[in-house]
This record gives structure tokens, C-alpha cells and sequence, in this order.
């Protein structure tokens, strides 16, 4: 069984408003995703509007415990796939959205966008077509 994290993040208080996707609908989101893919929800990892100027992995581990955290697991292999609502969650801006993904990908960790679900939970296959995943980070992330 797929051992998966639900990634759930605003940028801002402000986004975390009723009136935005919410870290709550991003976790039913979420969620519903991991069921569907025959997954078992590990953990949630959750940033709570403190990514906004953050541009590089390392700096966002310092910073939020959520990175920490997913650096943790995927270097202990505790997971197999990180579910966010959509490619633009993994952070602000879009060098950080893409180091997080090549992170995981590089550590075993397939990621899955629930607004653009990948054509396979294959990390290798993932990684073979980053020119995909560019284009699908760089539309998540101009969507804000």
C-alpha cells in the first residue's frame, strides 16, 4: 500500500480565508485523491501562510517545519507519494515548487497533483518527463 503525505498550504493568512481554497478543502482533496489511488494517509504536512518570499528548498526547511518535515521523510524513505492540491501549494514561488518536486522525485517520492493527476506514480517516469511537470507547475503557479 502506498504510504502517502496530504500537502496542505497557503501562502498568506489572508489565503487561508473561507473564500480561498482552505488547508481543510485542500485536505478533503487530498484525501479523497489518496483513497482513490489505494493509498493510506501517513501524515498531513501542513504550512499555514509562511512561504511567500521563500525561494529555495534548503531556505524553506530553516524556515517551516513542514519542509523539515517532508525532508525527513523522504530521506528515510518513510513515504511513497506527496498529494498536494495542486503544483502551485509546494510553494510561492516557482523555483520553490520545483525543487520540492525534484526533492522527492529524486528520493523515491512520486507526487501527485490532485488538479492535474500525473499519468503514473512511477518517481522515475516522473522524472523522465520533467518537461511536463515544468509546464504543469508553471500553469498551477500562475493560476494564483
Amino acid at each position: 500500500m502506498l504510504r502517502c503525505v496530504s500537502w496542505e498550504a497557503v501562502s498568506s493568512k489572508r489565503q487561508a480565508g473561507g473564500d480561498k481554497v482552505s488547508l481543510e478543502r485542500q485536505r478533503e482533496v487530498n484525501c479523497q485523491a489518496i483513497e482513490k489511488i489505494g493509498g493510506v494517509h501517513a501524515v498531513s504536512l501542513v504550512v499555514p501562510g509562511q512561504s511567500r518570499s521563500i525561494i529555495l528548498f534548503e531556505d524553506a526547511c530553516r524556515k517551516v517545519q513542514a519542509y523539515r518535515q517532508l525532508r525527513e521523510l523522504v530521506d528515510t524513505r518513510a513515504i511513497d507519494v506527496l498529494v498536494c492540491y495542486t503544483h502551485s501549494r509546494l510553494g510561492r514561488e516557482i523555483s520553490l515548487c520545483e525543487s520540492v518536486i525534484a526533492y522527492c522525485l529524486a528520493g523515491g517520492v512520486a507526487i501527485y497533483d490532485c488538479c492535474a493527476p500525473p499519468s503514473s506514480l512511477d518517481p522515475n517516469e516522473q522524472r523522465i518527463n520533467a518537461g511536463d511537470r515544468l509546464r504543469s507547475v508553471i500553469r498551477s503557479w500562475e493560476s494564483l
